[in-house]
């Protein structure tokens, strides 16, 4: 009984979920009736999977992959509410999540006897693998053979390690916009050392101020975080409008301790909000949660099915009685979508295409707004948006708003007080006639679940120029109707 393994696992290694997860081991029975290896996959330090393996016939090494079990195991963290902490976790601690530990224990069985005819007796646990991690993630076919982890795996030393991501290192959002990014270490992050920093910038490079965020707790057997880092985030986080008018870029890194920078430098340039814009979160291939902004009008639609039977109307009936008779009514909604984008960004977000998950944000939108009368600290402010009157207005009058003037300079955050009259609304605050900018209803956003309907998609070949992307999708849920 001896087990060897000649293709170990790497130790401490960040696996991705997607690519072969391969061990090799041998064994001095192979040539002992009815043999196969035995081996049991920890997850955790918990078995979750027994197989038996033949070996192979010129070798008789045992090649095993256990990457179709570990992906069985592997679940995308969603953010389906908004987060109250820039840095934070982006796993669970229990599976099914998006990266956790793995060892594969290795035995053997066979039988003794001459003739095959005894009893298979098994041996199990005559040796271990290192113990490795897997994360969700996908690594193209031409770039696997020279893929190390080692990049992407956030350490204490100073460095420019990747997030995981592919987006371009430059993004432009708008101040409701949300964004994030995921990244991998064996470290456990408390609140003390580590530190996502904001810069902000004015239109002429110049430094206005630093802001810094821990993480929300000290976290244990977590492999996996996330830095929400988009405006809307940001903003709700601080509870004031940091990132305002005033600021048109500002840079997103992460530090450990007090002054080392342990990740790249992500900057976003800020723009005001188009007139139509979707918001769309979908699962990248590094598993983590994307966001792109599509600014051409949604077309929306219906696709329904009825189910309808026809039954004789007897002698004594009344105008109006029916003979079709519609039993089923099934909506589900159609939409499509489009937008223009660099080329570099158009091939970033052509991940929605293979994407297992996509939705679509139904959040508060900035809408322009004008101050038009002021009482002692109160600004009345008129807006342009009837479909908000009497409804979301109405529906958060308890809660706040962010205003944005035309310098700036009342960024901020600032209690509703009233809504006098249709498309009105009266902030507590000090502020001027004439100010204007947006109002932004503090409010959470819901993702909405939609399936992508395009079964083909072509990938951006242009150079220069804007590159156009559009796609259709569903609703994931029916439209709720009476039958």
């Amino acid at each position: 009984m001896a087990i060897t393994i000649i293709n170990n696992l790497t130790s401490n290694y960040f696996y991705p979920s997607a690519n072969p997860i391969l061990l090799t081991v041998d064994s001095n029975n192979t040539g002992k009736c009815n043999f196969r290896y035995i081996t049991d996959l920890y997850i955790n330090g918990t078995k979750v999977f027994t197989q038996k393996t033949f070996p192979d016939p010129i070798s008789g090494y045992g090649y095993i992959n256990v990457s179709r079990v570990c992906q069985d195991y592997i679940e995308t963290f969603e953010d389906l509410t908004a987060t109250t902490y820039v840095l934070r976790e982006a796993q669970t601690v229990a599976v099914p999540t998006s990266a956790w530990s793995i060892q594969i224990k290795c035995g053997e069985e066979y039988d003794n006897s001459v003739d095959c005819n005894g009893q298979v007796t098994q041996y199990l646990n005559l040796t271990n693998s290192n113990t490795a991690y897997v994360f969700e993630s996908a690594v193209d076919y031409e770039n696997w053979p020279s893929f190390s982890s080692s990049p992407y795996l956030i350490g204490t030393t100073s460095n420019t390690t990747s997030f995981l991501t592919n987006a371009p290192k430059e993004i432009t959002l708008t101040f409701n916009d949300q964004f994030s990014y995921d990244f991998i270490t064996t470290n456990t992050l408390n609140i003390a050392n580590w530190k996502v920093d904001v810069r902000t910038f004015d239109q002429s490079g110049v430094g206005i101020a630093t802001y810094s965020y821990s993480t929300n707790k000290t976290h244990t057997g977590v492999k996996r975080y996330r830095i929400h880092c988009g405006p809307y985030d940001i903003n709700r986080v601080a509870g004031a409008a940091i990132i305002n008018p005033l600021v048109k870029t500002y840079q997103v890194n992460l530090r450990y301790g007090a002054t080392t920078s342990v990740s790249e430098t992500r900057t976003f340039k800020l723009k005001d909000p188009a007139a139509f814009q979707s918001r769309f979160c979908f699962t990248d291939l590094w598993g983590s949660q994307a966001n792109v902004t599509f600014d051409h009008r949604l077309i929306s639609g219906y696709s329904i099915q009825r189910g309808v039977f026809q039954k004789n109307l007897s002698r004594s009936y009344s105008v109006g009685n029916r003979g079709a008779q519609q039993w089923q009514n099934t909506a589900i909604q159609s939409d499509a979508v489009s937008t223009y984008c660099k080329r570099e960004e158009a091939l970033w977000i052509s991940e929605i295409f293979l994407s297992p998950l996509v939705s679509i944000y139904k959040r508060p939108e900035l809408m322009e707004a004008r101050c038009v009368a002021t009482a002692s600290g109160q600004g009345t402010f008129l807006y342009r948006k009837p479909e908000w009157a009497n409804n979301s207005l109405n529906t958060f009058s308890s809660g706040n708003l962010f205003f944005f003037n035309a310098s700036g300079s009342n960024s901020g955050r600032y209690a509703i007080v009233s809504e006098p009259l249709l498309n009105q609304v009266t902030v507590a605050g000090t502020f001027s006639v004439g100010d204007c900018g947006f109002i932004q209803k503090d409010a959470s956003y819901q993702k909405l679940p939609i399936v992508i309907g395009d079964n083909q998609t072509t990938i951006p070949q242009k150079i220069s120029g804007p590159q156009q992307i559009s796609f259709n999708f569903t609703r994931a849920y029916t439209k709720t109707t009476l039958r």
